[in-house]
């Protein structure tokens, strides 16, 4: 394919990711106010405590097989049956392991230790997303290897607008509380599994469970090198959520999760472009991805930065307007997670390239660094300073994390260029006749 027209492609496909995001943040937005306004700081702060546990289960138990499906079906080693197949089985082992997790947090109480204030009823409600999650992990992988970017992005409107409108129904209607976000949020969960398979079955993918020891080792392997880089960053994102609530409680969380949703809207573009980058980085030369992730690097830190300028100059209004004034001291904590989420958008565009050239560890790597900054930084600000911070624990995080991955890109394209020039140069240093 010429390579204006694969251009074109590239730019279309962070088209669309990038519309779908811009409607998710105003649906994401439009259901922060509502919960906010119903349930108020405290009630909003155990929500945000609750829907952090499946997520971190759901990636404890993912072993980095979603990305493993992207990597796989870009390099052509693996046909899309094959990998579904696997993707039912380990889903699978997800619910066993989901089950005994439950059990064994449940006698032991664990659960009250690291979530004091988070009910226990919400919590198992809640773990039901943990296989739901991996399913739907695996499948967004599968779609987004195939670069079916126009269904990815259809299946993320439209989990989220009904997750918005069961959230409303429940909270207004029915005023069930938290719980009725838990549920929300499991069947639009739900929605997007159903959604998938039956567009994946339409492309005569076949859904049959299989467990081949040829395909698991491979498919673990990569995995793993870049999953722990995962878990780590997920972490990173959400440590300092956890460590305000020990520190302070769900008042000072709710307010908290104000600064993050805003601060964190700088992402969905890097998002978007990491999206389609990533199965691109896997099918093209490692000349084409340094190229290509050079300037969706240097235009992805350019808009953001432009973005965080706005939110820095209307942010307070916002605040106030969509969640009330409840939540006003939210501002500060923005304006210094700001710098930091720039930055690890331009990282998450880097992070994901070194993933299609099938560097995942390196991810990882950087990844232990950071989250060692962040809980070193956290624990010495957050008594001292509040949310604020914790905020800046997580800014000079983010920016570690950026400067590493910049580091780690450029010396990894001067390899490849040794390399690529070693190999153009042997043909000519033959011996004499």
């Amino acid at each position: 394919m010429p390579a204006d027209v694969e251009n074109k492609r590239f730019n279309r496909n962070i088209g669309l990711s990038f519309g779908s995001s811009v409607i998710g943040v105003a649906v994401a937005i439009a259901q922060g106010a509502l919960i906010a306004r119903t349930l108020g700081p405290a009630g909003k702060g155990i929500v945000a405590v609750v829907v952090l546990a499946p997520p971190l289960i759901r990636l404890l138990l993912d072993g980095g097989l979603a990305a493993s499906n992207v990597y796989f079906i870009g390099t052509a080693r693996f046909d899309t049956s094959t990998l579904a197949g696997h993707a039912l089985s380990f889903t699978a082992l997800a619910v066993f392991a989901t089950a005994i997790i439950v059990l064994v947090a449940g006698a032991t109480g664990v659960y009250r230790a690291v979530l004091p204030d988070a009910p226990a009823p919400l919590l198992i409600l809640g773990m039901l997303a943990v296989p739901l999650g991996v399913l739907m992990a695996h499948l967004q992988g599968l779609l987004q290897g195939l670069e079916r970017f126009a269904v990815l992005n259809a299946c993320v409107i439209v989990s989220a607008l009904s997750q918005l409108a069961v959230t409303a129904v429940l909270l207004v209607g029915f005023d069930r509380g938290a719980g009725g976000v838990v549920v929300a949020s499991l069947l639009a969960t739900a929605t997007t599994v159903v959604v998938s398979i039956e567009v994946l079955r339409r492309s005569t993918v076949s859904f049959r469970p299989r467990f081949e020891r040829d395909v698991v080792r491979p498919l673990v392997g990569y995995g793993m090198r870049g999953h722990v880089g995962e878990l780590l960053q997920y972490f990173n994102y959400r440590l300092d959520v956890l460590i305000v609530n020990l520190y302070l409680g769900p008042f000072a969380v709710g307010i908290y999760s104000v600064s993050t949703r805003l601060a964190e809207l700088l992402w969905y573009l890097p998002d978007a472009v990491s999206l389609v980058l990533f199965p691109r980085a896997a099918k093209g030369t490692a000349t084409e991805s340094r190229a290509l992730t050079a300037r969706a690097t240097a235009q992805t830190l350019a808009i953001s930065a432009v973005a965080a300028l706005a939110l820095a100059a209307f942010g307070d209004q916002v605040i106030r307007s969509v969640f009330s004034d409840e939540f006003a001291s939210a501002y500060r904590p923005m304006l210094l997670l700001l710098p930091g989420a720039v930055l690890l958008g331009g990282g998450k565009v880097i992070s994901h390239e070194l993933a299609g050239r099938g560097q995942p560890h390196i991810n990882s790597a950087v990844a232990a660094v950071s989250l060692v900054t962040t809980v070193v930084l956290d624990v010495i600000l957050i008594p001292r300073m509040g949310i604020s911070g914790a905020a800046i624990a997580s800014t000079a995080s983010y920016t570690l994390t950026f400067v590493l991955l910049v580091i780690a890109s450029v010396t990894l394209g001067r390899r490849s260029a040794h390399v690529a020039d070693g190999l153009k140069l042997e043909p000519e240093i033959a011996p004499s006749p």
